[in-house]
């Protein structure tokens, strides 16, 4: 009896545009207009105001809106919010011209743990900033001393100095 194949598999990035909704005021209902019209919303109707604060109806109902939440326009131009503490967790965040080409870098950290030793952290980000962030949420990091970019060899096994400046 043949079996099948197991396929290792990683799921490709799909690229995506986010507001963070920062309660119901004129000035970020201006700035929702405005994403919404940046990312070429078919129905602006999809998005109501009610006495809860925002709402978004989407195919799989009516969502609400927290204070803080980011929302998203996928590639399909589908709109859904995210609660910012899975946002922060979940997403890339790409700024600046090359965002389109971003690529994910390796990032040392040099941090304090929780027990009051010195450690360190490789990570995979495409910013420094984003770097610092998931540095900083590790569990073990009580304080992060320095960070930096490294270049990263094959996988043949060859070992790595790290500099760090900051």
């Amino acid at each position: 009896m043949k079996t099948a194949q197991i396929l290792e598999v990683v799921k490709k990035p799909l690229p995506a545009r986010a507001f963070q909704w920062k309660g119901v005021s004129a000035k970020n209902k201006k700035e929702l207009l405005h994403f919404l019209e940046e990312t070429g919303c078919p129905d602006i109707d999809i998005f109501s105001l009610t006495e809860k604060g925002l709402c978004i109806h989407t195919l799989e109902g009516k969502m609400q809106v927290q204070d803080g939440a980011y929302i998203i326009c996928g590639n399909a131009n589908e709109y859904w919010a995210v609660r910012e503490d899975i946002f922060l967790n979940t997403y890339n965040i790409i700024d600046g011209p090359d965002a389109a080409n971003a690529v994910m870098k390796k990032y040392i950290a040099i941090i304090n743990t929780i027990d009051e030793e010195e450690g360190w952290l490789l990570i995979d980000a495409f910013s420094l900033e984003e770097a610092r962030h998931i540095a900083k949420a590790d569990i073990k990091t009580e304080d992060l001393l320095a960070i930096n970019e490294v270049t990263v060899n094959d996988e043949s096994g060859v070992s790595h100095s790290f500099i760090i400046n900051e």
